[in-house]
């Protein structure tokens, strides 16, 4: 069986996001099950190919007709954006049309907006197409009401209708965006939707060791991921604020870059306006296994995000039982009775400042709990076997 990737946030060699996290665990569980996979990822040169024991990479070429659109005047800014997931789309089309004429393709799973052009390509008919929904720049723009060009949104939320038509099966992470998806799409499509958690390698998260970290960084707060609005990034600037005068020496670490949309001149003007400037610490970007020995090392990570479709840095702490701050979105909405787990109302700096209270006044830095039965049925659904269960099925 030949099963390929097809993901914008995928790039070979490097850890991605949390759809690249995702994809990774789906290409390990389906190499070690003796499928053929291929992987076409976002990166900058067309014809170049790796491969390894497991599998083989493809990169997707950007194209470089939106960059010179971008430069008219007006016109750059209603359609660039519009432009690129188009030249995105034609030239995934391309690739996997030279891929399966190496080896015929059984099975493709996409992002959303990436396979708009399949409709139009030349791969057998008994290939499957499956879209796993992972949450588009339209529904982020949409929950934050953002000042995203409404024409590009628009237009990218009827490449996602029409690519939804166009699949069989539609793969959403949680209840919450079953929901969402829902309502934007016809009933007729609904029966297409099935909810399955996104996969994570459990065996990642055991046999961690504590560096010999100092007393700061194990009484300190964590907020790991991009550095951008929808984030929350800002709550949780405005929560330290609320709390710096009683908490001196309230201590926050940010493990992530920076996003295209945020500048790091305003995010430090942010901190300045609320004086808060020498409570924050920017880490940057960490590799994986860093940033899993840090949360399982600090008192609380914090995830204040607006939207979240799943929330795989959260799932990450609870696995490694650290404390948790977690907005009530994405898969989190499903997720009760676990001890250490305090979740906020999506943009209240208030819940979040006394949340972050409730830590701060606790005795321990570490909540060291026994395996509860909740947590159990998280982990299982959390297993990678599912959805290999369920592709085989299809298949047949």
């Amino acid at each position: 069986m030949h099963i390929c990737f097809a993901t914008l946030d995928y790039q070979y060699g490097k850890e991605g996001g949390g759809v690249g996290a995702v994809t990774q665990v789906l290409v390990k569980t389906f190499s070690q099950m003796g499928w053929n996979v291929s992987v076409v990822g976002l990166n900058q040169n067309y014809k170049q190919t790796s491969s390894d024991e497991s599998f083989q990479y493809f990169t997707l070429h950007q194209g470089q007709i939106h960059y010179y659109i971008s430069k008219i005047p007006i016109i750059g800014e209603l359609i660039t954006l519009t432009v690129r997931e188009l030249e995105r789309s034609w030239h995934l089309k391309r690739i996997l049309e030279d891929i399966n004429k190496i080896q015929n393709i059984d099975i493709i799973e996409f992002s959303e907006e990436a396979g708009f052009f399949l409709r139009f390509s030349s791969l057998r008919k008994n290939t499957k197409y499956i879209v796993r929904a992972h949450g588009s720049e339209y529904h982020w723009a949409k929950a934050f009401r953002t000042k995203t060009n409404q024409f590009n949104l628009y237009f990218q939320r009827l490449l996602q209708k029409a690519f939804f038509e166009f699949c069989p099966v539609i793969i959403v992470p949680s209840n919450f965006y079953l929901g969402i998806i829902k309502k934007e799409i016809s009933p007729s499509l609904r029966q297409k939707i099935i909810k399955k958690w996104n996969p994570v390698d459990i065996s990642i998260h055991t046999g961690l060791k504590k560096e010999n970290l100092d007393e700061d960084i194990c009484n300190s707060f964590l907020f790991c991921g991009r550095i951008q609005d929808v984030k929350g990034i800002d709550l949780l600037i405005k929560a330290a604020s609320l709390l710096k005068n009683k908490y001196p020496k309230l201590s926050i670490k940010i493990a992530g870059e920076f996003h295209p949309t945020i500048s790091r001149n305003s995010f430090y003007s942010l901190l300045k306006e609320n004086k808060v400037e020498n409570n924050f610490e920017i880490l940057g970007y960490l590799e994986n296994k860093k940033l899993l020995n840090l949360i399982k090392q600090v008192r609380c990570v914090i995830v204040p995000s607006y939207w979240e479709s799943f929330g795989l840095v959260g799932i990450d702490t609870l696995l490694l039982n650290t404390s948790l701050i977690h907005s009530n979105v994405g898969v989190f909405k499903e997720i009760n009775n676990i001890p250490n787990l305090l979740k906020i109302t999506p943009g209240s700096v208030e819940e979040l400042s006394n949340a972050m209270q409730l830590i701060l006044k606790s005795k321990y830095h570490y909540q060291v709990n026994p395996e509860t039965k909740e947590l159990r049925i998280i982990k299982n659904k959390l297993s990678p076997i599912h959805n290999y269960e369920f592709y085989s099925m299809l298949n047949k």
